[in-house]
């Protein structure tokens, strides 16, 4: 992971690395990005960017790190209208699911969603008490990878739909079954 900055200048430099590796991933895939290739199309030193990166996953994991961070996703039960923003969210980040895409990498969205709803108590607000917490944390991990797969589809699909109308379906198909007891 990215090293910690301790001022706001260095938080702010890592991610205009970060997002100089977006604007990369728009044009280029990932695995054909070096980190000689990045640091020039920043017009920035080797020396400065090992300053706050090992290499490019780092990077990368990085900009995903602050993506789910953004995004502000709530420990709670999601509801329509959190589902909805979220939808909204992906519709506005929409460069990093296509940079992604470009670089068949859609499946560390998927990770990254694993790790972040893991960390989350989601779980203890999903199922019914009588089936116990492993059961509970799966479904967690469930309805937020749904979640996420639910945006990817939608934004291959053209975002043809909108994020109410994504955040009904995924409510739908992810939240509701769970939440019925058993």
């Amino acid at each position: 992971m990215a090293k910690t900055c301790v001022t706001e200048s260095s938080a702010r430099r890592q991610r205009w690395i970060e997002n100089g590796l977006l604007e990369m991933m728009l044009i280029h895939k990932y695995e054909d990005i070096t980190v000689t290739d990045l640091c020039a199309h920043l017009e920035l030193s080797r020396r400065s960017f090992y300053r706050y990166f090992r290499d490019l996953e780092d990077v990368l994991e990085s900009l995903l790190d602050h993506a789910f961070q953004d995004m502000a996703i709530p420990d709670r039960l999601l509801g329509i209208p959190e589902m909805q923003r979220n939808f909204e969210y992906w519709y506005q980040h929409r460069q990093l699911l296509e940079a992604l895409e470009r670089s068949s990498m859609m499946d560390k969205l998927l990770e990254f969603t694993r790790r972040y709803t893991s960390a989350l108590s989601i779980h203890q607000h999903l199922a019914p008490d009588d089936l116990g917490m492993d059961i509970r944390r799966e479904a967690g991990l469930f309805a937020a990878s749904g979640s996420v797969a639910l945006a990817i589809a939608w934004y291959q699909d053209g975002f043809r739909k909108t994020p109410e109308q994504m955040a009904r379906i995924a409510y739908r198909l992810l939240v509701q079954p769970i939440l019925k007891k058993a």
